[in-house]
């Protein structure tokens, strides 16, 4: 099965882009896409930006953005939180406003 890198990269490629011009295409920084279509996501400091350059990368390159999100996060470890953690962070929420 193709990675998440490997499947951007594949789509790029494709559409015969060169890393420079998906770079300019998407105003994500080159030295990011090549990290990216090489899967070292380790590199990045915050889950919330990479995601949101893997799904805007997708969405240049024609790639329905919730499957590759979604194997992005099962590549990393990422789950999306259960009903009743995000219960208890309502309830929590709704308690701290009251005081």
């Amino acid at each position: 099965m193709a990675s998440v890198g490997d499947k951007l990269r594949e789509a790029r490629e494709a559409k015969g882009l060169s890393l420079s011009e998906a770079a300019a295409m998407t105003r994500i920084p080159r030295t990011t896409l090549r990290l990216i279509e090489s899967g070292r996501f380790d590199e990045f400091r915050n889950d919330v930006f990479i995601k949101g350059h893997i799904r805007s990368y997708a969405r240049e390159l024609g790639i329905p953005t919730e499957p590759i999100i979604s194997a992005y996060e099962k590549a990393v470890g990422l789950r999306a939180p259960s009903a009743e953690s995000i219960e208890l962070l309502r309830s929590s929420v709704v308690v701290s406003n009251a005081k």
